[in-house]
């Protein structure tokens, strides 16, 4: 296809045909972003710090991709050394990269994840952060 230009030239036209997928599944009817975006990346680099008998402050980097759809929110896991079974120790997606648990088991040793929330799903899970033993720093009292 081409157009005239006002001198007589003639100039090439690029006409780009889009083929959208038919979407037939209810669910992708309701939420068409759930069926084009997928999931993000596993956040990265979880780490666990300002440990005392009560809490535990545990932060991570957010993940290379959101999988087109931005991260709503981290869901944070733990377990303890002698359960295998990883707990949600939040009910619902916190915001930014840190988030201080405050029900630990004193003397318990807790392994942590962070898992990122999307609008197409949950991720993989982060690094698992080393064994901690929920006590108060050493020469501490609080």
């Amino acid at each position: 296809m081409h157009s005239v230009n006002g001198d007589g030239s003639k100039t090439a036209k690029i006409i780009k045909k889009v083929i959208l997928p038919t979407i037939t599944s209810p669910e992708c009817q309701r939420n068409i972003l759930r069926c084009t975006a997928g999931e993000a990346d596993a956040p990265r680099n979880a780490r666990v710090s300002d440990v005392t008998r009560s809490s535990a402050k545990i932060s991570w980097t957010e993940p290379m991709s959101d999988g087109g759809s931005a991260v709503i929110g981290y869901l944070v896991e733990a377990r303890t050394a002698y359960n295998p079974r990883w707990m949600k120790v939040t009910r619902a997606p916190v915001k930014g990269t840190e988030f201080t648990y405050t029900d630990p088991l004193e003397g318990d040793e807790y392994e942590f994840r962070v898992v990122a929330v999307n609008e197409a799903g949950s991720s993989k899970p982060s690094n698992t952060t080393p064994l901690t033993r929920i006590k108060d720093p050493f020469g501490q009292f609080l």
